[in-house]
């Protein structure tokens, strides 16, 4: 007769002082399934609590011996009724460390196969970086490899902190345990990789302090709704705070729309030159009025997704406007698949950099990590916030990596 399942959750100030108390109270073969933060910053930062589940017990599939007979099951019941269940959407924040579909209680228990596989959003092991899964032959996926253990366990429940997608964290675990071997004693060695693996495969765009005074001409492009205008009014505080410069805004948006409203009345109250383009007939005049600017700021209006004609329309201005930078605006909250279409249609525009918004009603950068890599554009800014320019930020490839893994 087998032991029941027991599913803990130890509360922490540190995730060093729950895994102490989870292998003396659960052993030294516990088995972590979920870390996450008591509260959470914009960022991912800043946790100042975790709550761990482990449990004790993770019997295996491929041994019918250890599958519970009825009398085992209403044990493990009894005892799960004392325990926080691990509900289905819980399990899909479970970090990958072994098959946990034995790990189950209630009638809405999913296996983590079959819930990864229901979630349009999540990213299946086929889809992930080629660099990150090496094999002989074959793809590997989580459920042909053994619980981590060690630095690799400890790393892998940090990271299940964070939002990052599951599967993308055991293939680093994967890859970094090939790479660097079971002698590793101290998770910091397979952070240093993984933050060589996240600097490869995203960039950030050139400080605001290297452009040119006199030469800059940036648009920003993007779906309604998801803070285009707000942006180019933040970039403008941005530049005039931090650089002395003065700013000139040409709004591409039909005139009278609360967005341009609000535009135009921002420039009067700043003293910033403000002029409405809805047609290359009067850029020349614009230009002409914004001459004295040190750097000009586009408010380009994109319309909706599949509207042809007003894509044309805007291409065309934007070309007669003289563009130098053309900022693609999209929000985090955006599903994968939602953030994949907005990047092909939006692509004709020739993006050169990715402006992320609404951080501050996301998850943070984490969660968006696998969207960042398929915009394959650098990241210029983010926004955090309505506050003009305090919840505008450019981050370095340092602070991204840090934001990323919730350092």
């Amino acid at each position: 007769m087998t032991q029941p399942i027991q599913i803990r959750t130890f509360r922490a100030k540190s995730l060093s002082e729950a895994l102490a108390r989870i292998r003396r109270e659960l052993g030294p073969d516990a088995v972590i399934l979920e870390t996450k933060p008591a509260t959470k910053s914009i960022l991912g930062l800043g946790n100042n609590r975790i709550s761990v589940t482990a449990t004790s017990n993770t019997p295996s599939h491929n041994n019918p011996s250890n599958i519970p007979q009825a009398s085992d099951q209403q044990a493990a019941e009894s005892q799960a009724s004392t325990e926080t269940p691990l509900q289905a959407s819980d399990r899909l924040r479970i970090a990958s460390l072994g098959d946990l579909s034995s790990a189950s209680s209630g009638d809405d228990s999913l296996s983590s196969t079959s819930d990864l596989a229901n979630c349009d959003d999540r990213i299946s092991p086929e889809q992930l970086p080629s660099r990150f899964i090496r094999s002989s032959g074959r793809k590997r996926t989580r459920d042909d490899s053994p619980p981590f253990t060690g630095p690799y366990l400890e790393f892998a429940a940090e990271l299940a902190q964070t939002d990052l997608d599951r599967d993308l964290i055991h293939a680093w675990m994967l890859e970094a345990n090939e790479i660097l071997g079971d002698e590793v004693t101290d998770s910091w060695v397979i952070r240093a990789l993984i933050a060589q693996w996240i600097r490869s495969s995203l960039t950030v765009s050139p400080s605001v302090r290297d452009w040119e005074p006199g030469r800059e001409r940036i648009a920003c492009i993007g779906p309604a709704g998801h803070g285009k205008t707000n942006c180019v009014a933040k970039l403008a505080g941005l530049v005039s705070q931090s650089l002395g410069w003065v700013p000139g805004i040409v709004s591409c948006n039909a005139p009278g729309t609360n967005s341009t409203s609000r535009l135009a009345e921002y420039c009067s109250m700043m003293n910033w030159p403000y002029g409405q383009a809805d047609s290359p007939k009067v850029v020349p005049s614009i230009l002409q009025q914004m001459e004295s600017c040190d750097i000009l700021l586009i408010d380009a209006h994109c319309g909706t997704i599949c509207d042809v004609e007003t894509r044309q329309k805007t291409s065309e201005l934007l070309t007669s406007l003289g563009t130098t930078q053309t900022h693609l605006v999209m929000s985090a909250t955006l599903s994968a698949v939602a953030f994949r279409r907005a990047l092909e249609w939006y692509e004709s525009y020739a993006p050169t950099d990715l402006l992320m918004t609404k951080l501050d009603e996301a998850c943070g950068l984490s969660a968006i990590y696998l969207s960042l890599t398929q915009a394959n554009l650098p990241l210029g800014f983010i926004s955090t916030g309505h506050r003009i320019p305090s919840d505008f930020l450019q981050l370095d490839s340092g602070k991204l990596i840090q934001c990323i893994l919730g350092i």
